[in-house]
């Protein structure tokens, strides 16, 4: 939010807005409302788009359905959740700063925006640890990664919703501060909630991804000098149609998706630290700025999810390709299915 949306808060102020909501008396004018709103369904759409695009993509091309690219479909079916079910009444909230739904799907809503974005976090966590193994031990990649390990990392992905039901769900009064104004659903937990979750949650998780991409980083870079020497041949083909050597292929393959997958967990480093520092500060300061600030920096983790896909398709040459393919009406053609990506245009 930026001051230039004329508001006026008075957070001990409850007031009989909206049909008789008790809301805190949060005034904006009907043209910084519309424009606020418009803004964040946008990002709604974006998401929306995206994700779709890369689920999409994933199951039609065959190129595309990798053990690796099934972690991407399930992230991407995470996020697409986030900008279904999650994304759309937060804007509203933020737009109107009041709940319209009733308090059952307060928590509902409140505990579908904390598992599905800490299942967000797990999938990119997973991604690493995939990536470190196709670079670091390439040939016992099949072995070690094997179809059962990548349905485990995806169950396990998929569990915070069942891990945070029982918090959320069974002991709402216990870990959630109580609201001034009912009808807000502007959550606010407990210090040691707050701590718990953040450092179980996200922090772990983020040291484990920088840790890990850090390693991937040098493998990758290692990796791309043997990449350069094989394609030096290559270049010089008695031929000069430019043969490709399957082994050099797999590898840079493997290459773009391991830098593609190293710019998400970037990006995802730059989304969630400011809710971290938001989020504490909220917890242990409990003031009006505080709670402002987590209002925003809420949304950076819901853009983290709507950034993921136009990451994923734009830098990954695969599935930029099958972007290609899809926008110019070739994917109906016959076999384009069974094309491989990485020769179209």
């Amino acid at each position: 939010m930026t001051p230039d949306l004329n508001v006026s808060r008075a957070h001990d102020l409850c007031a009989l807005r909206f049909r008789g909501f008790n809301c805190t008396e949060v005034v904006y004018r009907p043209a910084a409302r519309a424009a606020l709103l418009s803004a964040l369904l946008v990002f709604v759409a974006v998401n929306l788009i995206g994700n779709a695009a890369v689920i999409a993509s994933v199951l039609y091309f065959r190129q595309l359905q990798t053990r690796a690219n099934a972690l991407a479909l399930s992230l991407a079916c995470t996020d697409i959740l986030v900008g279904a079910v999650v994304m759309p009444l937060s804007a509203v909230r933020e737009a109107y700063t009041c709940w319209f739904y009733g308090h059952a799907a307060c928590r509902l809503h409140t505990w579908l925006d904390y598992s599905l974005t800490t299942s967000s976090v797990a999938h990119l966590a997973c991604v690493a640890a995939d990536r470190s193994v196709a670079i670091g031990d390439p040939l016992r990649y099949r072995e070690r990664v094997t179809p059962a390990a990548v349905a485990l990392m995806v169950g396990l992905c998929w569990l915070s919703l069942a891990g945070y039901a029982v918090p959320i769900l069974a002991f709402w009064p216990t870990v959630m501060v109580p609201e001034p104004c009912p009808d807000n659903c502007n959550v606010e937990v407990n210090v040691e909630y707050a701590m718990a979750n953040t450092v179980c949650a996200y922090a772990l998780p983020l040291s484990v991804m920088v840790a890990v991409y850090a390693r991937i980083y040098a493998q990758a870079r290692a990796q791309s000098r043997k990449i350069k020497a094989l394609a030096m041949p290559v270049a010089v083909a008695a031929s000069g149609d430019r043969p490709e050597a399957p082994s050099w292929k797999a590898m840079r393959r493997e290459h773009n998706a391991t830098l593609t997958l190293g710019t998400l967990g970037g990006v995802f480093v730059l989304c969630w630290v400011p809710y971290f520092i938001a989020s504490s500060a909220e917890s242990f300061l409990g003031t009006d700025a505080a709670i402002l600030l987590v209002d925003v920096a809420n949304w950076f983790t819901y853009v983290n999810s709507t950034i993921n896909p136009v990451l994923i398709m734009l830098l990954n040459r695969s599935f930029r390709g099958a972007l290609k393919a899809t926008l110019s009406g070739r994917v109906f053609t016959r076999k384009c299915r069974e094309s491989d990506l990485l020769d179209w245009p």
